[in-house]
């Protein structure tokens, strides 16, 4: 069979102050009436069937995920005590289906990215499980085809066509973290290099291989979990992302290439493009703003008028505790500010 894991533990502070620790970016929607999450659960449920869609999500999120998808079953949502980042996530997820599956063949995406063209997700998610059901030793990743010398995605160097297969899929040379601007530029101008998109897909058996061969702490540390549910138990397993701890160690990794209009929606840079694309005004402003003089900013409210004069390229964001005002050229040091507020004792506002 096969399955989907959707990937829900992350807080995204770029996305401050509408992305808070109770509720997170993957909650909010900034996109149409259905939150992120709700978006990339019906994505799934087309894949593979509702019925074989899991969510990995923190305890303290549980209740608001339930919410949110009251068609998922309890046992559809598995709990972490804690946030130990994507490697711990997939592995609790990879032994929790194998359980029930040996055969499973597993998509795994994040919670809070945006697909523009959901036809063409569709299509090479179907090709990639497909690919993965005939390729079992493999892990397959999707590699977004880059439009610009982006330093905030991390990359993959492509190498030559896989044999043998009619998915388009490609070797995979190497995975490199988030570069500067002028080695983006060069990634781009070779034409060698896809951006990571953070979506995997594997054969669970496969994949719980890999964690006993290159992060057997993890493995073991989520299995104890599993038989004694200890949050203390939990909690002492390794933090890692599955990329460090998994992909860039696997001997068999390939890449099947999309142009499917994907974010990650990463910070509020990346929610403005997506929304002047859609608009036809260079502000892009989401409750009530008058301006004079006032251009190329993105402007979110709830309750209150938002008034401008001789703002330009500027976010200002408002909700009921928490006013963020920058230019739009430092949107990604946001998380620094949340940090900043963290430090001073400023938690009721994060």
């Amino acid at each position: 069979m096969k399955h989907a894991v959707i990937l829900a533990g992350g807080v995204g502070t770029r996305l401050w102050p509408f992305s808070r620790r109770n509720s997170p970016k993957q909650f909010q929607s900034f996109l149409g009436k259905k939150t992120l999450l709700q978006q990339t659960c019906e994505r799934a449920a087309k894949l593979v069937g509702e019925k074989n869609v899991w969510l990995v999500t923190i305890a303290d999120h549980t209740a608001q995920a339930q919410s949110q998808l009251p068609n998922l079953e309890p046992e559809q949502i598995i709990s972490e005590p804690s946030g130990r980042n994507t490697a711990a996530a997939i592995s609790l997820a990879a032994q929790t289906i194998a359980d029930i599956d040996d055969d499973a063949v597993l998509a795994i995406f994040p919670s809070d990215h945006y697909i523009g063209l959901p036809k063409e997700f569709q299509t090479v998610c179907k090709n990639a499980l497909d690919f993965c059901d005939k390729h079992q030793s493999t892990l397959l990743t999707l590699g977004i085809q880059a439009t610009e010398p982006n330093t905030g995605y991390g990359y993959i160097e492509i190498g030559k066509p896989f044999p043998g297969n009619k998915e388009k899929v490609l070797s995979v040379k190497r995975f490199l973290e988030k570069p500067d601007l002028k080695t983006a530029k060069r990634f781009i101008r070779s034409g060698k290099f896809l951006w990571n998109s953070g979506c995997f897909f594997g054969a669970a058996k496969t994949l719980n291989t890999l964690f006993v061969e290159h992060a057997p702490q993890i493995n073991e540390g989520v299995a104890k979990f599993r038989s004694d549910r200890k949050a203390t138990t939990y909690k002492s397993v390794p933090s890692l992302s599955f990329d460090s701890a998994i992909v860039e160690k696997a001997k068999h990794v390939a890449v099947i290439p999309a142009s499917v209009q994907w974010s990650d929606l990463g910070s509020w840079e990346a929610l403005y493009q997506i929304l002047l694309e859609k608009g036809d005004t260079n502000n892009i402003v989401v409750g009530t703003h008058e301006g004079i003089n006032s251009e190329n900013s993105l402007i979110i409210g709830q309750n209150k008028l938002i008034a401008t004069v001789g703002i330009k390229d500027a976010v200002i964001i408002e909700t009921d505790e928490a006013i963020l005002v920058c230019k739009r050229d430092s949107v990604q040091d946001v998380k620094k500010l949340v940090e900043k507020l963290d430090e001073l004792g400023h938690q009721k506002y994060l």
